[in-house]
């Protein structure tokens, strides 16, 4: 048997911790390049700009109720941007780091509680289930934090209703337990299985002390959080009809489950279910296996640890089946991670012998690094920092201001030009040239040789916008839009400014419509890409630039 040591224990989390804050942040890079993690980190920036309005009061509770990840996430990536925004760069690293601190958060509250009902060998092995999972070495390197809120407060609702029914004369778990719900319902999208599954905890166990739980004065705090949520789903939609409506706190879980079911395919679903859910998959089907035709027949355990586990294993099909058929980010399996970690913890607990348990640990954490050094499911170091996409920014701030007016417009090429100019902050919204339009590019109305980007200005009826500049990343040339990036380079009316070449052999272009004249793009000058990304780590990743011009640029 297994004794819990407190110095073990200790130094146990405190070499996870490290472990994870290596995984969250290790060859991690210096800028955002893609659309979501970009809007999610400047979404934490709008807490100064919401406060400057002329109404800040309907302004914050708007922007709050509004997100689409939950008011609690809103809140978190606000306050934590507002605190540390002008002491270091808002990069992909600083945003991410807080992962790290919920997935401690989330391993110390599974130990506790799967000590209280299991054991405490039962307890260790479950935090390295949890801590070894693939997915999470991915989910904590986003610059959101709603997949490790929810399983940390799925794991402190269970353990405070727990101490509730057992122990009802203490008032503080009378108060939390109800407390901890109305927090879930603000921040997480997966409430449906999660309260199900504590519904139907409570009825195998907690049914014989049904009355303390309803006549509980608390549950007006849930009850009232769910009031809340019906008055600005109510006018949401009435505002906005269906679409407000599918968006409600109501919907919005079945609506993105229904769009994952209808875009996922046989590669998604491999993906997610082998390599992202990985070795714990397997470990979490044995411990389930083995709890249900061995361990629950026995009297080893009391009536509230088999109620628990009997909820895991409901939790674990229902949910699993349903995440693997509905989502296509690995992030997504944090709505079966509890579950699947106590599960896989039993498992592992039946290796009695060091030698096996130490090999199969070492697997586990083997598997979780080599999945968290895939970008874009490609194997290899995540060694491209893109540096270009900040030195551009950089850019345009110092150099070319004139060209952040109001005045002037961009049109950008997805991501990295897109990316560019988010950064900058230009007091009008960018155009996304369509670059998936290459096809149609053929002769129009007896022209041989037909103009790609004024077609893009015509195609979006942009005709108003006399003074384009445009900015162009070379990931245009690895998709299927690289003839259309081509034929962009060498448009006779474009005037190439300044190009920024990075270490890896990727450039990000900077140019201007200018009919009747032309510079190639590879005569444009080179810019110092080091020199410019780090200036702008240094002077301007910060919240005291971030926060101009929002009304203008892609947030949640």
């Amino acid at each position: 048997m297994v004794r819990f040591n407190a110095r073990a224990s200790f130094a146990l989390f405190l070499v996870l911790f490290g472990y994870m804050v290596w995984l969250t942040l290790a060859f991690s890079p210096i800028a955002f390049f893609e659309r979501d993690g970009l809007g999610m980190r400047d979404t934490g920036t709008f807490l100064p700009y919401l406060l400057s309005t002329d109404n800040p009061f309907r302004s914050v509770v708007v922007g709050i109720m509004a997100h689409i990840e939950g008011p609690l996430q809103y809140v978190f990536i606000n306050l934590y941007c507002y605190l540390i925004g002008d002491l270091l760069p808002l990069d992909p690293a600083t945003m991410a780091f807080p992962n790290a601190v919920f997935a401690l958060a989330t391993c110390i509250m599974v130990f506790i509680l799967c000590r209280k009902l299991i054991s405490v060998r039962v307890a260790y092995c479950t935090v390295l289930a949890f801590a070894l999972f693939p997915w999470l070495g991915f989910t904590m390197r986003q610059p959101w934090y709603f997949n490790l809120f929810s399983c940390m407060l799925q794991i402190a609702t269970f353990y405070c209703y727990i101490r509730h029914v057992t122990d009802l004369d203490r008032q503080s778990f009378r108060i939390l337990a109800p407390t901890l719900v109305a927090t879930y319902l603000l921040n997480c999208l997966d409430w449906p299985p999660f309260l199900i599954c504590l519904l139907f905890f409570c009825s195998l166990y907690l049914r014989r002390k049904i009355t303390a739980l309803l006549w509980n004065p608390f549950n007006l705090i849930p009850i009232g959080t769910v009031l809340v949520m019906g008055v600005w789903s109510t006018a949401v939609t009435a505002k906005h009809g269906l679409w407000g409506l599918i968006q409600s706190r109501f919907l919005y879980p079945f609506w993105r489950a229904y769009q994952g079911s209808m875009s996922n395919n046989l590669s998604d679903f491999v993906d997610l279910t082998l390599f992202a859910w990985g070795p714990q998959l397997l470990l979490a089907l044995t411990g389930a296996c083995i709890y249900l035709w061995r361990d629950r027949k026995s009297a080893n355990y009391p009536d509230l640890t088999r109620s628990f586990l009997d909820t895991m294993c409901v939790w674990l099909f229902m949910t699993g089946i349903t995440v693997a058929i509905g989502s296509r980010s690995p992030s997504y399996l944090y709505v079966v991670a509890v579950p699947s970690a106590v599960l896989a913890g039993i498992a592992l607990s039946h290796i009695r012998s060091l030698l096996l348990l130490i090999p199969v640990l070492v697997l586990m954490a083997g598997f979780q690094i080599t999945y968290n050094m895939k970008e874009d499911h490609l194997w290899g170091f995540k060694s491209d920092t893109r540096a270009r996409i900040l030195a551009a920014a950089c850019y345009l701030v110092e150099q070319r201001p004139d060209l952040l007016t109001g005045s002037r417009t961009p049109f950008v090429t997805a991501f990295e030009g897109e990316a560019a100019v988010q950064y900058a902050r230009p007091a009008t919204r960018s155009i996304r040239i369509p670059t998936h339009l290459d096809i149609p590019y053929g002769a129009r109305d007896g022209d041989s040789a037909p103009h790609p980007f004024r077609f893009a200005l015509e195609e979006y009826g942009r005709k108003e916008f006399t003074r384009p500049w445009i900015i162009m990343s070379t990931d245009v040339l690895h998709q299927p839009s690289r003839s259309f990036g081509l034929r962009l380079l060498d448009d006779p009316d474009i005037s190439w400014m300044a190009r920024f070449p990075d270490s890896n052999g990727e450039t990000i272009y900077l140019g201007e419509y200018t009919p009747g004249t032309s510079r190639p793009a590879n005569q444009a000058p080179s810019m110092d890409v080091p020199s410019l990304s780090r200036r702008w780590l240094r002077h301007y990743d910060r919240l005291r630039f971030l926060s101009h011009n929002l009304q203008y640029i892609n947030h949640f």
